[in-house]
């Protein structure tokens, strides 16, 4: 039998064999799906070349023999072979850049991590076609849990909404702060009646609005209010914002400890809020998640700086929120990394937390470019739940046909292009920029328009995706609470991170007790019998919530009349108070008891005294102590 020669390959031979091509198909669009996984490690786009250098490095790995013509000759082998080793060369040198390092670390990732990613992958269709998806059906219920009276006091839609064990925990663990800092100012431990009316008189500063504390107490008539000055003196006050608390600071657990906890001294209020928000209310079929700022410039360990935001410095919370009315449904306190476990990101793992109880109702989630991507839109759409969110054009399996830049640069404004892939479309319209969109639960094209305002005043109706029309309508639930909030929010600043929390966290109670009363008032007057009466306005609601909270309490004496004085003794006649002028003394003359022999004592003078001692004595008081002290009577 004749020896079998070697053959030599050429380069698209070779990543035809290693990459499992078959014949009738073409290398480039294998080529393309591995700098399709490239880019997606470092998150950047990847030109064509980084496809090559991965077909032509391959070159280095085992390739089994195959037979070969005999009549195949030496030089056509030894110029095959030189000019894949210059290939290779070329290659390993560009790869010497940021998007070499990163094409290398995905050719070094393992078969299983590589199968992975192709399950995770998405095939997308061609571009503009239209695809029909219809919206999903919500199987849930919406509204209040807890249906109360027509005519119930705004104080029991504040119950339902404020954790009731919350009040012994303020008065419990305030007491034991002054006890463990042993204050020397302090007058009294505090009760229940008197918590309450501390958090309503915090309420209160946010109807009457006053830039300091002290100027509530102050005796200008400009600044004072005498409706607080009625209830607290300023140093009470005072003591009490300075010492209240939530939580034994004696208690709290080492950072080193693995129960320890960045939201300790919150977490009793943070637990309560939570379970009471759940529990008192059923948010509707769409949602939407976005983050919120607390302002705070104050030693904060997880304090975050966002300069391009309106509030720049203060604490991040995550917020999920119902997009019909605005009511605050879950949130999440954001603290830094948590744990060393690997996750898919930040923006996914607040998502799918947040909307965990959310799953198999037919929920529509509302998110934003940060948190929107196609592994959540598919991990999110096994639960039940439809997403609708802007996304950016460099994420992980974004279509490569709407990244054409000569496509981008010749869009109109109101020109939009889709690529669909079953149920998933995905969107880039021109408005005053390209915007990009992600949904399954709108169609691909349909008769939507947006009015927009041109530079000289004019407004005009623009064509639109029908994913833009509802994302509009539907994503600023977390922006309408924040605004519902500021329009009467306590905000005070303080050095203790924790209290702008807190604060802060009694107007996002107060925010939402709005809001179940209005749902509730409106579920009870229907059908209404005649004109349908209005419901309390904000600030009315407010003031309801005051006047229970704070009632009749007040730290100050209470006044009243005058305690019932014994009747004075009787001593006869020889020792009264008499008009002196009557004796013949028609001088007025120091008081004997009150001025004469009393050392610093102010002159005063009177025309009175006793008949039988002769001697100057006031009316009033002085008379009857001088006889006591002499044991006249």
């Amino acid at each position: 039998m004749a020896a079998r020669q070697a053959r030599t390959y050429t380069a698209e031979e070779v990543a035809r064999i290693v990459m499992d091509v078959p014949e009738d198909s073409d290398v480039s669009d294998f080529e393309g799906e591995e700098g399709d996984q490239e880019s997606d490690m470092d998150g950047s786009n990847t030109d064509s070349d980084e496809s090559y250098n991965s077909a032509s490095e391959i070159q280095h790995e085992a390739i089994p023999p195959l037979e070969s013509d005999d009549s195949e000759s030496d030089f056509q082998r030894n110029e095959t072979t030189n000019s894949t080793r210059r290939r290779s060369s070329r290659g390993r040198s560009r790869g010497r850049g940021a998007r070499g390092t990163a094409a290398r670390g995905a050719r070094s990732r393992s078969p299983a991590n590589r199968r992975d990613e192709d399950n995770s992958a998405i095939r997308w269709g061609n571009r503009d076609e239209n695809v029909v998806v219809s919206f999903p059906e919500y199987r849930g219920q919406h509204g209040p849990i807890t249906l109360l009276e027509a005519d119930s006091e705004p104080v029991n839609f504040f119950s339902l909404l404020f954790p009731e064990e919350l009040w012994d925990i303020l008065v419990e663990q305030t007491n034991l702060y002054v006890a463990q800092k042993q204050r020397k100012t302090w007058l009294c431990d505090t009760n229940k009646d008197e918590m309450k009316a501390f958090v309503g008189a915090l309420y209160f500063m946010a109807l009457h609005r006053l830039p300091n504390f002290d100027h509530y107490f102050s005796r200008d008539w400009v600044f004072a209010v005498p409706a607080m000055q009625s209830v607290f003196t300023r140093n009470r006050f005072w003591q009490l914002w300075q010492n209240f608390h939530l939580a034994d600071n004696t208690r709290q657990p080492a950072p080193t400890d693995d129960a320890y906890d960045k939201l300790y001294k919150l977490r009793p209020m943070i637990n309560g809020m939570k379970e009471k928000f759940e529990h008192s209310y059923n948010i509707g079929q769409k949602v939407c998640v976005d983050e919120h700022m607390v302002k705070g410039k104050g030693r904060n360990p997880f304090k975050q700086y966002l300069p391009m935001k309106p509030i720049k410095r203060g604490t991040k919370i995550w917020e999920l929120a119902c997009s019909c009315c605005g009511y605050l449904y879950d949130f999440q306190v954001y603290t830094g990394k948590s744990g060393g476990n690997a996750e898919k990101g930040l923006a996914h793992r607040v998502v799918t937390d947040l909307v965990a109880q959310l799953q198999d109702r037919g929920t529509v989630l509302y998110i934003d470019n940060f948190f929107t991507s196609i592994p959540l839109l598919q991990e999110l759409s096994e639960l039940s739940i439809s997403v609708v969110g802007t996304i950016r054009n460099n994420r992980k399996n974004y279509p490569k046909a709407l990244q054409d830049k000569n496509l981008l640069k010749q869009m109109k404004r109101g020109e939009f292009h889709t690529v669909a892939s079953e149920t998933t479309v995905c969107t880039v319209w021109k408005d005053t920029k390209h915007v990009s969109f992600l949904s399954n639960v709108h169609s691909s094209h349909g008769n939507c328009t947006i009015t927009r305002k041109l530079r000289r005043g004019e407004q005009v109706n623009l064509p639109c995706p029908p994913c833009a029309v509802d994302y509009n309508k539907n994503m600023g639930a977390v922006d309408r609470h924040d605004q519902m909030v500021r329009n009467y929010a306590i905000d005070r600043k303080s050095r203790r991170w924790w209290v702008r929390m807190f604060v802060n966290f009694l107007d996002a109670i107060m925010v939402n007790a709005y809001i179940v009363y209005k749902e509730n008032f409106r579920i009870m007057n229907m059908p209404p019998p005649q004109k349908p009466p209005k419901p309390l306005s904000h600030d009315k609601f407010m003031a309801g919530v005051i006047h229970k909270l704070i009632g009749n309490f007040s730290c100050r004496r209470q006044p009243g009349p005058a305690p019932a004085m014994p009747p004075p003794p009787f001593h006869g006649r020889d020792h009264d108070s008499v008009n002196l002028a009557d004796l013949g003394l028609l001088k007025f003359g120091r008081c004997h008891h009150c001025c004469i022999g009393v050392k610093g004592a102010k002159r005063k003078e009177t025309g009175f005294g006793c008949r039988s001692c002769m001697k100057r004595l006031c009316h009033s008081g002085c008379h009857e102590e001088y006889h006591r002290q002499n044991n006249i009577f």
